[in-house]
């Protein structure tokens, strides 16, 4: 398939780009997939090292959502707001969306905190006296998610500001 309107440069350096993606995806692949191996060999195969995973896995899932839709929605949204309606209005749309995250990430971690058998049981297929029995687990996961969401969003308002559009 010829792309007569990209130039030759432009065609090499997309099959570079597009070669190096797939490259690395695949070497991420390869390095997860050791990882479970290495995880599996040391950790054993029990409940437990299954609610590690479930408790990880959820925490990057939702970090990952939000993620998603920060880049995908807020910060594409945040330039037409700001186009139309001016800077002011556009940061007042992303400060608003963010305290919203922000609160709805908080009222998940209090919940979780102080009552992670009901909240985790709702969501998950374990027990809640096994869920009780490992409170911690999900007290750290809290904190692993909630540091995550923050450098989600603080790296989205640094880039924003990176490129002058936030103040």
């Amino acid at each position: 398939m010829a792309f007569e309107f990209i130039p030759r440069s432009g065609r090499e350096s997309l099959r570079r780009g597009l070669l190096s993606t797939v490259g690395l995806n695949l070497c991420i692949r390869a390095v997860t997939f050791f990882q479970g191996l290495v995880l599996a060999s040391l950790l054993g195969v029990s409940r437990e090292v299954d609610l590690f995973f479930y408790i990880i896995n959820t925490a990057l899932l939702v970090s990952g959502f939000l993620r998603a839709v920060n880049s995908a929605v807020l910060v594409p949204r945040f330039f037409i707001v700001e186009k139309e309606y001016g800077r002011g209005a556009a940061v007042d749309f992303f400060n608003y969306f963010l305290l919203l995250a922000g609160a709805l990430c908080a009222a998940l971690a209090l919940a979780s905190v102080f009552v992670p058998d009901r909240v985790w049981a709702a969501v998950s297929g374990f027990r809640p006296e096994f869920i009780a029995s490992h409170r911690m687990m999900f007290h750290l996961a809290m904190v692993f998610l909630l540091g995550s969401l923050v450098a989600v969003f603080l790296t989205d308002v640094v880039n924003l500001r990176d490129v002058g559009m936030v103040e």
